[in-house]
């Protein structure tokens, strides 16, 4: 007897994948980079995830398509490729810090945001009057930090209710691809100011 064996992933995808359960990475950056833009921010700088990771790659297409729709243009030079650890979001905090017009950040996750705002902090830019930035995961740290921290939430039980399920129907013989993609939403917190706000408060001093 000849035995068949069903692929299962969670947020990877291969070639010979049956079952895939994944977050909207691509909408869940554009309402990222949207929310910014809203507050007024039109300079914005990205911190990436490794490029080898394909969450990586569809996060950057969800910041350019918010850019894009806005009539914004793309500069590729506020792109900074990152490693999605803290210590990856302080490096590219460094370099993202040279150029004085950009006003806001997305950060690819949380923990790069982290590392970002730590960088900001110590350079002596204020989160979010100077800075503004956007985090990816919502993790629980986030609303604990002294600027809690606006972040694109994923749903972790909606996840997980996918991957059980479609583990259920893999077992009981169900073998049609399917592909599950999870909605994201954007938990705002106080990382991100508007920025017409700002400048009206500048002049009223």
């Amino acid at each position: 007897m000849i035995k068949t064996y069903q692929s299962f992933f969670f947020d990877r995808y291969y070639a010979d994948s049956n079952y895939i359960v994944s977050i909207d990475n691509t909408e869940g950056a554009r309402q990222a980079v949207k929310y910014l833009i809203e507050n007024g921010h039109q300079n914005i700088a990205m911190i990436t995830g490794p490029l080898s990771y394909r969450s990586a790659r569809t996060r950057i297409d969800g910041y350019k398509e918010a850019l894009v729709e806005a009539g914004l243009q793309v500069n590729e030079d506020y792109i900074v490729v990152g490693d999605y650890t803290f210590d990856g979001g302080q490096r590219a905090a460094k370099i993202i810090g040279e150029f004085d017009e950009v006003t806001a950040v997305f950060a690819s996750n949380d923990l790069m945001a982290y590392g970002a705002m730590k960088e900001f902090s110590d350079s002596g830019k204020n989160v979010p009057n100077d800075i503004s930035i956007v985090g990816f995961d919502d993790l629980n740290f986030s609303q604990m930090l002294r600027t809690p921290l606006t972040s694109v939430k994923q749903n972790l039980k909606e996840l997980a209710e996918n991957v059980f399920g479609l583990t259920m129907r893999a077992i009981n013989g169900y073998v049609a691809p399917t592909h599950k993609v999870v909605a994201t939403n954007l938990i705002e917190r106080d990382s991100v100011v508007n920025r017409e706000s700002v400048h009206n408060i500048s002049a009223v001093k």
